[in-house]
């Protein structure tokens, strides 16, 4: 077992190698026979955090620098203060006993005494001493943990405040393409600093803290989109396809040398540090905050990505819709020069019928069989015209309906123009009647 170390300063010998000898038997001495001895032990001891003195017994009256004067010394620095110490001296007035406890001696030991006593005094102060560190120990790591803690704190509300300047950017209308989203969240991730990440890609001085980094984004059954800091679009050098697609495969965290890559948990998207920090908090902090933002940017990215195909089939409905117009509007050009044909041909037809009228007698049998022929083809010229422009009337109907502005864009693949698609199928239908 370990003796705990003690310091007895004394300046009489024959007194100093008693204590030596009745002390050693339970606790390791340490000795000084005059204050300036006693200051180079405790300076000397100060490294050894495996064997500190743990408590003094000290005599007041010794030559140039006094017990009193030492006990001052040792209470006034930060170092020692903390270490109990027994005054042992033969000045026993009241008032001399007051100056050293003021002074701040743990216990005051008046010459003669027992030695019983002054082993029961030490070991209290040793237990003082191991109390006071122990609680010192504590303090620090309350004081570790609550700067860890509000460190922590701070973290997350900067990881907060960067994905909401993330999330009003990718709603601008300056991000149209999925590469305009990764480059926003490639430079959400360099408003993050870490002083030891390595420097040897940075462009410029003040980009020395910050992470270089490529991006891997898997979508829609195989097509990807590789992204680089480095300054081009859409490439990935190999090292990095290659780190990156064994991420997503795997879901996970993969280190490689200054490489570390990011697997969000789905393996949909995966985020390579190409510098990663040397300092193992700040590495780790680094991989806390991609993980953060990598899973929030795939939310983000299939949502951007189903706006994308929104768009895509608004675009193709509408311009589906300006064929579909385009047609009526020829349709109706042509029936309405072909109607015009169609009506001088049947005033023709009249003309000749009523030629032929006048020039049969009156009294002509085959005068009544031509009023009949004539009465049947007004009749059938009455219906022809009836038809045609009902099917006018509905052609016109349809080209307003198409010539509408379109609705919004919630609602534009089940209403086209405020008239419901059932309404357009009448329409239609009533064409075939």
């Amino acid at each position: 077992m370990i003796k705990k170390k003690i310091l007895v300063v004394e300046d009489d010998p024959q007194s100093l190698n008693l204590l030596d000898e009745f002390l050693s038997e339970k606790y390791e001495v340490d000795l000084a026979e005059n204050g300036n001895q006693a200051l180079e032990r405790l300076k000397e001891t100060e490294a050894e955090t495996s064997s500190p003195i743990q408590a003094i017994i000290l005599d007041w009256m010794m030559p140039e620098l006094t017990g009193i004067d030492l006990l001052k010394i040792i209470k006034a620095n930060s170092r020692f203060r903390h270490i109990p110490v027994i005054m042992q001296t033969a000045k026993a007035n009241s008032s001399d006993i007051v100056q050293g406890l003021r002074q701040g001696a743990y216990q005051y030991l008046t010459k003669p005494y027992d030695e019983t006593v002054l082993l029961a005094m030490v070991d209290s102060a040793v237990e003082e001493y191991e109390r006071t560190n122990e609680e010192k120990h504590a303090i620090r790591e309350y004081q570790k943990s609550t700067r860890h803690f509000f460190k922590k704190q701070l973290l997350d509300l900067k990881i907060l405040e960067v994905l909401n300047e993330f999330s009003l950017e990718s709603f601008s209308p300056d991000c149209q393409t999925p590469i305009d989203l990764v480059q926003l969240v490639v430079n959400a991730l360099k408003k993050f600093q870490f002083p030891s990440a390595s420097a040897k890609e940075a462009a410029l001085a003040d980009e020395k803290d910050i992470l270089r980094c490529s991006i891997l984004v898997k979508y829609d059954e195989g097509d990807e989109i590789g992204f680089s800091d480095r300054g081009y679009e859409e490439k990935l050098c190999l090292a990095d396809k290659y780190l990156l697609s064994q991420a997503t495969e795997q879901k996970t965290i993969l280190s490689k040398r200054n490489f570390t890559a990011v697997s969000s948990k789905s393996g949909h998207v995966g985020f390579l540090i190409r510098n990663s920090p040397t300092e193992e908090d700040e590495k780790d902090r680094a991989v806390g905050i991609i993980s953060n933002i990598i899973e929030y940017f795939e939310k983000r990215f299939e949502h951007f990505e189903d706006q994308l195909k929104i768009k895509k089939q608004k675009d193709e409905l509408e311009k589906s819709h300006e064929q579909t117009k385009d047609v009526i509007q020829s349709s109706l050009a042509e029936f309405e020069e072909v109607n015009e044909k169609y009506q001088n041909v049947k005033e023709m037809q009249m003309e000749i019928w009523e030629n032929l009228i006048r020039n049969i007698d009156d009294s002509s049998p085959i005068k009544k069989t031509v009023y009949s022929a004539m009465n049947e083809a007004l009749q059938l010229y009455s219906e022809d015209h009836l038809t045609d422009q009902h099917f006018l009337e509905i052609m016109k109907e349809l080209g307003e309906i198409f010539g509408r502005k379109q609705v919004s864009e919630e609602a534009f693949a089940e209403q086209l123009g405020g008239t419901s698609q059932a309404d357009v199928d009448t329409l239609l239908a009533s064409l075939m009647k």
